[in-house]
């Protein structure tokens, strides 16, 4: 093995995953250390230890810490991590509703009306004259146009710019924690999670410190110009960049700073994120500029959410800081939304795009204790025993671990500096506007951060405050920490702090290189100022010129990232095609490389190139790592494709079949008609409705199975019965453990089959105060639980659902709408394995075992269908998982022509859960997809459908 492979192999363990632990219900220690051996099976570090919605131990109890040690006494005994989440829910900062006791802590936010009367209960009143503002204390005389703005309060999250506040929450949580933990506090326990901190993002940010703080700052009032944050008037523009260049220095030094101070303090990390990072509003919503707020960070992070693509910047901002003051690890919250049917390929796309950008630790969205009632809708999927394929997700941890480590080897080289454009965003950024006020800045930050990478030139974003505390300049080069440029572009931009003005300045004098890519700056802090010694004296020719890799290729090679570092054992290089099109007959040339290898962490094989120049192929989301090191193995040559038997039958799961409408009764006599269990939920709640409840479940068979289980989750029902007869659910479970099983065969006729199930119904009043009353955002409703929760319930068993095919229409990404019935049927052994969806199993969410053996050809086993993970194996015995392509090389089992070759294909749990209904047939997977809440008037809801949406399930014959 070579010296750069030890390297990995010693530090692997070091960059497994750490997934989200949700902790949603009542926990049992027994039950968490179980699921810790779990973790440790699939190859996963440690976890975060997350309170999260549905969870009905006390938060924070004694209960409580006591899980939390019996986890910690776990994960040391079996090497792991076990990592606190400082928050019930999130964002965190308001100490799971315990700093949620007055006004002077509560958020603040700003709204502005135009009225035709003084209103002296107002925050501020103004009148706007010939371009200018005033603020008036009592009515003018003959006005009829008072511009209004009125402070207004978030009663369920506080000011996270107040200093007092922050300490408060460090005294509720971290301090508790520390006590709670002991010695393991630091050691096996390394530090907090914190997720989401934001300073207010729903409405235009207000803080009380702004009264003292912004005239200490600047020697004016506040309140003097506030209307600016709403409208355009003389002197509005500097208004708005001094307010927002405040903000962000408040929340940064107020919230995260104080909180890492502490945590260095106390030998603990800090890592987590804060929210909207990879978008310029999106930061102005909630922070004024990210970037800042990762110096504050132990393992600074981000997170992605759903399985679409985007641009690159929110890695790269992440990236960049990690990289200027040397911080080894960064890590991302991902994965979530991404929906039941993601496949190991789309999870790999997401994840290699951003280790491209500077990511090196995954985090895992989600792991549930739990998936009954409303947790099964947490934005899935979920990356545990609930996903049908888990028993292939250690080869894919093991495999991410490994880049990890690879990744984390050196220092990346990037000699361009990309200024960010942040503070230009004070400039013009309006809330009511959005992205539409700094639309400008948005597209041509996009735009430069998609050329460079595109063109596969090496970059990181230079903040302007950290470049305040950590940049010079030495000869020719701008240096940011541990970071040296000697190109610097300049987006669109509007303004330059005067620091960095000095900085360029001295950078230019001595000849360093200045590209810009959009209008030149005209403004000093926000202020109007000569900035004519900006002359630009490269281009983006010169930049591609001065690549240290060369890049041919037929194809389109906008898709290919390239990121090089420089290690103690050569120069790496991480190519990445980030897209779903191959890119064909890619000649890459390594200048400067004498010995070429490339390594594979799959296997952690190294071979030997013995040159700087290396032509290849790239599939979809391939990725292939390439170090300067001499290496005397040779590539193994390219198996061709096999020829072999048909595919034959060796077993099926049992197949599914969700009921999810039902009749609702009050008095288990008189029933309404057939509803979706999503609509008679919302209802239920808007009725506030307490009592006695029947549903009513329903489907239609034509010849009885031979076997047929009941699956109901453990939600308090007084009794269930199937056509009249009392059935009583078993231990036994499927998918979760509280999704009981009862055998109801013999209860099946044909014709139209009853279900009921009969309950007591009610909710604390403090659930209709989450979810209905004002002033209540997002923190509380995060932290939710139901006190009655009702939902579809699911046969399982040996049978076939018959639907009617001509009223299946096939959508693109191999999604089917489905507008016709469901009729239970014995099964008659027959199975088109080409596509089972149409044919008996539409809600099928397991597995199918065939076989086959090689004819004649190569030794290229090609297993082509729709399916998320194909497991072969070889005379019974294990070759190998395939995660990211749908071909083996069985060049090393196939000796004699002979052997059986068995291919096991999983179909996710997305027909069984859903979202079925919603109107859109892909959707990022959140919970309102699936629940439809508080969406539905009575029998109406915009956004729900009667058709079924299902993915399509089969292999190729």
């Amino acid at each position: 093995m070579s010296n750069f492979l030890d390297y990995v192999k010693k530090h692997t363990d070091e960059y497994k995953s750490i997934p989200f632990w949700s902790w949603n219900d009542k926990l049992e220690p027994a039950e968490l250390k179980r699921q810790i051996s779990d973790m440790k099976r699939l190859n996963m570090g440690g976890f975060f230890m997350h309170a999260r919605s549905g969870l009905e131990t006390e938060y924070q109890s004694s209960e409580w810490y006591n899980c939390i040690n019996e986890c910690i006494k776990e994960a040391k005994k079996q090497n792991m991590q076990a990592w606190a989440y400082d928050e019930n829910g999130w964002p965190s900062g308001f100490a799971g509703g315990r700093l949620l006791t007055s006004d002077e802590n509560y958020a603040h936010y700003l709204e502005y009306k135009v009225l035709d009367e003084f209103d002296e209960n107002a925050f501020g009143v103004y009148l706007l004259k010939n371009g200018n503002i005033s603020r008036i204390i009592a009515p003018a005389d003959g006005e009829n146009e008072y511009h209004t703005l009125y402070r207004c309060a978030d009663e369920s999250y506080v000011d996270t710019m107040n200093p007092r506040i922050t300490r408060e929450f460090i005294r509720l949580t971290h301090e508790e924690y520390k006590e709670a933990t002991g010695e393991e506090f630091g050691k096996t326990m390394p530090g907090f999670f914190t997720d989401e901190p934001q300073y207010y993002r729903w409405k235009t940010v207000w803080s009380d410190m702004m009264t003292t703080e912004f005239r200490a700052k600047y020697g004016y009032d506040v309140m003097e110009k506030l209307p600016a944050l709403f409208i355009d008037f003389d002197g509005a523009d500097e208004f708005r960049y001094d307010y927002y260049y405040l903000c962000n220095e408040l929340f940064t030094n107020n919230f995260i700073k104080i909180i890492f101070d502490w945590c260095n303090e106390n030998g603990v990390e800090i890592t987590g994120h804060a929210i909207e990072e990879k978008i310029l509003f999106g930061q102005m919503w909630c922070c004024g500029g990210i970037m800042p707020f990762y110096e504050y960070m132990s393992i600074p992070g981000v997170d992605f959410l759903g399985k679409g693509h985007g641009n690159d910047i929110s890695s790269k901002q992440v990236g960049s800081v990690a990289s200027q003051l040397g911080r080894k690890k960064v890590l991302s919250e991902m994965f979530a939304c991404c929906g039941w049917d993601v496949t190991p390929l789309e999870l790999k796309r997401i994840a290699e795009h951003q280790y491209y950008g500077g990511v090196n630790l995954m985090c895992q969205h989600l792991y549930p204790y739990s998936i009954r009632g409303q947790r099964k809708r947490d934005y899935p999927a979920f990356y545990s025993e609930h996903q049908s394929w888990q028993e292939a997700l250690g080869d894919f941890n093991l495999y991410f671990a490994r880049l990890g480590a690879a990744l984390s080897c050196g220092t990346e080289k990037a000699n361009v500096l990309v200024i960010h454009p942040m503070h230009s965003c004070y400039l013009s950024f309006i809330r009511e506007n959005d992205r539409a006020s700094i639309a400008e800045l948005e597209d041509g930050f996009a735009l430069v951060t998609d050329t460079l990478s595109q063109n596969q030139i090496p970059y990181h974003y230079g903040d302007e405050t950290l470049m305040r505390k950590y940049g010079s300049v030495e000869g020719n080069t701008i240096k940011i920490g541990k970071c040296a440029y000697d190109t610097v572009v300049l987006p669109e931009i509007y303004t330059l702090d005067s620091s960095t003005v000095e900085l360029l300045k001295q950078f230019t004098e001595n000849g360093g290189k200045i590209c810009s890519m959009g209008k030149l700056p005209d403004r000093i802090d926000g202020r109007k100022a000569d900035l004519s010694f900006i002359i630009p004296n490269t281009t983006l020719d010169d930049m591609i010129n001065a690549n240290s890799v060369s890049v041919t290729t037929e194809s389109s090679k906008a898709q290919l990232r390239i990121m090089q570092r420089e290690t103690e054992f050569g120069n790496l290089y991480y190519v990445l095609n980030q897209y779903k099109n191959p890119i064909t007959d890619l000649t890459l040339e390594f200048k400067n490389a004498k010995n070429i290898s490339r390594i594979d962490l799959q296997t952690l094989e190294e071979f030997g190139i013995g040159k700087n120049r290396v032509t290849v192929d790239l599939g979809p989301v391939e990725s292939m790592l390439f170090i300067d090191e001499k290496c005397d193995n040779k590539p193994k040559p390219k198996a061709t494709t096999m020829n072999h038997t048909p595919f034959e039958v060796v077993s099926v799961s049992d197949n599914s079949f969700t009921l999810d409408y039902a009749k609702r009764s009050s008095d288990g006599v008189n029933f309404s008609d057939l509803q979706p269990i999503v609509r008679i939920k919302d209802n239920l709640l808007k009725e506030k409705y307490k009592g006695k409840l029947w549903l009513k479940y329903e489907f239609n068979c034509n010849s009885v199975p031979d076997r047929v289980e009941l699956v109901c989750e453990k939600l308090n029902y007084d009794e269930i019965t199937v056509n009249g007869k009392t059935v009583f659910l078993t231990e036994n479970y499927i998918i979760d453990r509280s999704f009981k099983t009862v055998s109801i065969t013999d209860c099946i006729k044909k014709g139209v089959n009853e279900i009921v199930l009969s309950l007591d119904y009610f909710q604390n009043d403090y659930v209709y105060h989450v979810l209905y009353d004002d002033g209540v955002s997002e923190s509380l409703r995060n932290c939710l639980n139901f006190d009655t929760e009702i939902e579809s319930v699911y046969l399982f068993g040996n049978f076939k659902v018959a639907t009617e095919a001509e009223k299946f229409e096939l959508r693109e990404r191999d999604y089917y709408e489905y507008f016709g019935s469901f009729t239970l049927e014995k099964n008659n052994g027959i199975i088109d394995i080409s596509d089972m969806t149409k044919n008996g199993y539409p809600f099928f969410c397991d597995s199918l075992v065939l076989k086959t053996k090689k004819t004649d050809g190569g030794n290229l086993l090609q297993v082509p269908g729709v399916f998320s993970v194909c497991e072969v194996s070889v005379n019974g015995a294990h070759v190998s998982y395939l995660l990211f392509k749908n071909e083996c090389d069985l060049s090393d089992y196939i000796k004699t022509g002979d052997e059986e070759i068995t291919v096991k294909v999983w179909q996710s749990r997305r027909n069984l859960f859903g979202p079925h209904h919603y109107i859109e047939y892909e959707v990022i997977a959140s919970p309102e997809n699936f629940s439809f809440e508080k969406q539905w008037n009575k029998d109406k809801c915009p956004i729900y459908t009667d058709r079924y949406s299902f993915k399509k399930f089969g292999v190729e014959k």
